[in-house]
């Protein structure tokens, strides 16, 4: 975990051996409405949005649907 931390914090992209590649994006975003509300005025202008997204090697897919069918 901590060797993909540190890849982390130099890419937006780690490929983790035999199991996929896990990528994070970031977007900045306006801060309005609900969360606004909530936190009046100390809320802050922009707010940053993560989204982690992991995309299995074909082996870890196939594994896992073979189990799947295994025990549905």
């Amino acid at each position: 975990m901590e060797v993909w931390s540190t890849a982390l914090a130099h890419s937006d992209e780690v490929m983790i051996r035999n199991l996929g590649t896990l990528r994070i994006e970031v977007q900045q975003m306006r801060n309005s409405g609900v969360i606004q509300a909530q936190m009046g005025s100390s809320s802050p202008e922009h707010l940053m949005r993560l989204y982690f997204r992991f995309r299995p090697t074909a082996q870890l897919k196939a594994a896992v649907e073979r189990q799947l069918k295994e025990h549905p």
